[in-house]
């Protein structure tokens, strides 16, 4: 998987990915489930989230997420 490619190329334990589905607000053109895009997150260790630049939804969480888990990983002993 693209996942674990990229985790080969930089050959590192702490390299964090997030998935981010964005356009949540077209819910109705939707082409992958939300429980779909959370199962392969899951199977591929990726951080998850879906935005909307349209209405601002999630996206300042999709940077403290990522920026919260780098804090992390670089505290971590």
């Amino acid at each position: 998987m693209l996942s674990s490619g990229l985790r080969g190329f930089f050959d590192t334990e702490k390299l964090m990915i997030m998935l981010v589905g964005n356009k949540s607000d077209l819910d109705h053109r939707r082409e992958v489930s939300m429980e779909e895009a959370k199962s392969f997150a899951e199977k591929e260790k990726l951080l998850f989230i879906e935005t909307s630049a349209l209405d601002a939804t999630n996206v300042e969480e999709c940077f403290t997420n990522v920026l919260t888990q780098i804090y992390n990983d670089v505290t971590s002993p």
